[in-house]
């Protein structure tokens, strides 16, 4: 009955354990991830408060101000949902610990309890009559033989259970201590994600202020958004003369006549999607890709064709690929536009100034082409971005690293 007992401890031991580490495993790549990510989103909201302190006394930023408060936010929401995932997992761990802490305690005293009686018999025997007699009143050379056997077999298993029990609290010990590491860990996390919170609810208001005072003055912004609108349709227009010059064959998807060496440089840039180097060395996106409303003006959708980086004042304009220059243009109320051809594939650098590049030229990737435009008075500086496949445009968001 005892062995019986003991085989089936050793099989659910072995049994948790296996469970245990190929959950924990999982689980504990699954939180490695998170706060990967949730550091990640930290650093920016750090960059974003320094630009953002460099603004705060520029009174025609305000927009400016704005957009990367709209930035800040979004990343401070995402740090309050990346706490609430780990705490999930958190609270699964504890309370998959608990339950191995509790099958431990339970294996344990079964163990102990099975050895005390077999430590227990052993002395009543041992009590009764001595080991030798016992081998001696065998009635046979055979039966001698099988009782020493006995005994030594026996003798082994209590050492087998003395050491499956020293075993078993060791692993005890072990579970307990990962569990109250795991609550000092949630407790730890429960106070950021308070912490989070009301930082977000403060800079929730503070947008609020700014939107209300920057609709004061709903005409200056309609001009500037209009500015904006004929500067990217003129990127458009030039995209569209572009793409008809090189189209004319089926050398690629979208019909570009390429050479050999763009053919190469095509492939390789699409095989990049989602580890491009950002155009700027440091900034953040505060305009994103697509349709979406404006931030202040009321019933106005943005059609974004790229996405707008707000960087350091200004910061070195970068390609992203290597390529060749296919165009610069002079956009009035947008400075430069670089235009680089990465075979089917092109990006798009507006707002630039101080070039180093001209119309033909091969660049490199990272190779700086000119800077970001810095408005007298201005701290900080704004790059629009886009990328296209062919005539197709494409989320700039979705190709550079994370």
């Amino acid at each position: 009955m005892v062995l019986r007992k003991t085989i089936y401890i050793k099989v659910l031991i072995i049994s948790l354990f296996m469970i245990g580490a190929a959950w924990g495993g999982a689980h504990a790549q699954e939180i490695e991830l998170l706060r990967a990510e949730r550091l990640k989103q930290l650093e920016e909201i750090a960059f974003t408060e320094k630009l953002l302190s460099k603004t705060a006394s520029d009174k025609r930023s305000k927009m400016s101000e704005l957009k990367l408060l709209s930035r800040q936010i979004s990343s401070r929401e995402k740090v309050v949902n990346n706490i609430r995932k780990e705490l999930r997992f958190l609270d699964r761990s504890i309370k998959s610990r608990e339950s191995d802490v509790k099958n431990l305690e339970d294996d344990l005293r079964i163990l102990k309890d099975d050895y005390a009686r077999m430590i227990y018999k052993a002395y009543q025997t041992r009590k009764s009559y001595d080991i030798s007699q016992y081998i001696l009143a065998a009635n046979d050379f055979n039966q001698a033989y099988k009782r020493v056997k006995y005994l030594q077999q026996y003798g082994k298993f209590r050492k087998q259970q003395a050491k499956e029990i020293r075993e078993k609290t060791i692993i005890l010990e072990e579970q307990v201590k990962e569990l109250a590491l795991s609550r000092i860990q949630q407790k730890g996390l429960l106070t950021q994600r308070q912490k989070e919170v009301a930082q977000l609810n403060n800079e929730k208001k503070d947008k609020d202020q700014y939107v209300s005072s920057l609709r004061r003055t709903e005409k200056d912004l309609k001009k500037q958004l209009n500015a904006k609108k004929r500067a990217r349709d003129r990127i458009d227009e030039e995209m569209q003369k572009i793409l008809r010059e090189a189209r004319g064959g089926t050398d690629s998807d979208t019909g570009l006549v390429l050479t050999p060496e763009m053919k190469i440089i095509s492939n390789e840039f699409g095989n990049n999607r989602g580890r491009l180097p950002w155009p700027v060395e440091r900034g953040v996106i505060t305009s994103k890709f697509g349709k979406h409303r404006h931030e202040v003006l009321k019933n106005i959708q943005v059609d974004n064709k790229g996405v707008d980086i707000t960087t350091n004042a200004g910061e070195a304009a970068r390609s992203v690929f290597e390529g060749r220059i296919s165009n610069v243009l002079s956009i009035r109320g947008a400075n430069l536009t670089v235009i680089i051809q990465h075979g089917e594939y092109f990006s798009v650098y507006q707002n630039l100034v101080n070039l180093r590049v001209k119309k033909g030229d091969l660049v490199k990737r990272k190779q700086v082409i000119g800077e970001v435009y810095k408005a007298n008075g201005s701290s900080t500086s704004e790059l629009h971005f886009q990328l296209w496949k062919g005539k197709m445009n494409q989320n700039p968001e979705l190709w550079l690293a994370r």
